[in-house]
């Protein structure tokens, strides 16, 4: 192939990968290194648990569709790159799972048996009344029929077998465009609406005990009688606790008080309520984390995000004359990775990875460094998630 062709093509590969990475979601200027993970975090708790995604950057489905438009097909390629979040003594058996759930869902834990031959169970997080959610674990659901591997879906909240005959006894358009309005109702889940519309039967199993379940029903509906009552007092206490602070508390720490309040309120962010806590004179070496969080959130205020969105594509050019084609390949798929909060780092860090040997010395990045060094710094703050819901 001639050479210019050849960098016509990989260029055209890296604009691509650079579109997905910074242009998708409308990234044209970052104005704060917080925002840009603040959905990841959001679906990543205290827990660490994954949930069914959230949206990213794939087109909402049509109307008449379970499934979210899948991603392009270099996501469920057998790239290296998907099998590398796998440990290593689980790759010879789940190596086909990384294609199976990347359109949709992301792998999170593995637990290999101790004993050979065990079964395979997969445990999908569910996110409920969320519309993109129940989609995504349908696309989850259909994923794992397509690679033979969902015997049986054991879904909360029923008891035993459920009965599709009658639904799938449609015709498949229809079928499939009811199963997607009660979706988007509510009436159905995201792994009943992929049942219902699968080719090929997929048995569903309640797998709730029954008289646990109505014990757990009645105790939540006995708490709902009493909430309004509650309610009304709780609020009662806190107007008289609001009365009587105005009159005990002292002006520095009523206005302390204030903006605690605000931040409980949602009128100030994380972000603004801690650098105020911050500038009270108290002894600071007592809190170190404290510290580094304000560090942060000062360094990132310095930062100039348009010569950052320069700095990149300085990069992406550079990369146009040296990157490979397997190279190119990682650098998409981990691009597309990190803008659905799959993946720590963005296409700037994982294309300076991929220039062989030394970096081009026309290629100079240091503000995209520094940036990359601020997020690898938020993501080891030991507040981990509360550092990723800063505004």
């Amino acid at each position: 192939m001639p050479l210019n062709l050849l960098r016509r093509i990989t260029g055209g590969g890296l604009a691509a990968a650079y579109v997905f990475s910074n242009v998708v979601g409308a990234h044209a200027v970052e104005t704060s290194l917080w925002k840009e993970r603040r959905e990841a975090a959001d679906r990543q708790r205290a827990s660490g648990e994954l949930y069914a995604r959230l949206p990213g950057v794939h087109p909402a489905a049509g109307p008449d569709a379970i499934l979210p438009n899948l991603a392009p097909s270099f996501t469920q390629s057998e790239n290296p790159s998907l099998v590398e979040i796998l440990p290593p003594d689980a790759v010879e058996t789940l190596g086909w799972l990384p294609a199976a759930v990347a359109a949709h869902g992301d792998i999170r834990r593995v637990h290999m048996a101790k004993k050979a031959g065990g079964p395979l169970v997969v445990h999908l997080q569910d996110v409920h009344e969320n519309e993109e959610a129940q989609r995504n674990l349908a696309g989850l659901v259909g994923g794992l029929r397509a690679a033979g591997r969902a015997d049986v879906v054991g879904l909360e909240g029923a008891v035993g077998a459920f009965h599709l005959e009658p639904y799938r006894s449609a015709p498949p358009d229809i079928a499939r465009a009811l199963a997607g309005e009660f979706v988007h109702l509510g009436y159905l889940t995201g792994p009943e609406a992929a049942a219902i519309t699968a080719p090929q039967p997929t048995l569903l199993w309640g797998v709730e005990d029954r008289a646990l379940y109505k014990k757990h029903v009645d105790a939540f509906s006995a708490a709902e009688k009493s909430r309004a009552v509650l309610a009304r007092r709780v609020r009662e206490l806190s107007e008289t606790a609001s009365g009587l602070r105005d009159g005990l508390y002292p002006a520095r720490l009523r206005a302390l008080d204030e903006r605690r309040l605000a931040h409980a309120a949602k009128r100030e962010s994380l972000s603004q309520y801690t650098s105020a806590l911050w500038e009270t004179p108290v002894a600071k070496g007592s809190f170190p984390n404290v510290a580094r969080l304000v560090n942060l959130l000062s360094e990132e205020k310095r930062i100039d995000f348009k010569r950052v969105e320069a700095e990149r594509q300085a990069l992406i050019d550079a990369l146009v004359r040296v990157v490979s084609p397997a190279s190119l390949d990682r650098l998409v798929n981990e691009s597309l990775r990190f803008r659905e909060g799959r993946s720590p780092m963005d296409v700037t860090m994982i294309s300076s990875r991929l220039l062989p040997g030394p970096r081009d010395p026309l290629v100079r990045l240091p503000l995209a460094e520094r940036l990359h060094r601020l997020r690898a710094e938020r993501r080891n703050h030991p507040t981990g998630e509360v550092a990723g819901r800063i505004e």
